[in-house]
């Protein structure tokens, strides 16, 4: 199992559970969510999962790691 985590402001993303869904898909199994926004724009890159709001690209990021 993975946990996703998140950090950021909340106002400045678009369908960040919709694409962490689709990641979890993804690799083939159940993400648990532990979501401080709602929405972004992703980009995934192995292990990191970078979100893109239209103001500042930096402002969100999640970090998916094994649950414990």
């Amino acid at each position: 199992m993975l946990r996703v985590g998140v950090q950021g402001d909340p106002d400045d993303a678009v369908e960040l559970c919709a694409c962490l869904l689709e990641v979890g898909d993804a690799l083939g199994d159940v993400v648990p969510l532990l979501l401080r926004q709602r929405r972004c724009v992703l980009d995934t890159r192995s292990a990191m999962i970078r979100a893109r709001p239209a103001h500042d690209p930096a402002a969100l990021h999640a970090h998916i790691t094994p649950a414990a």
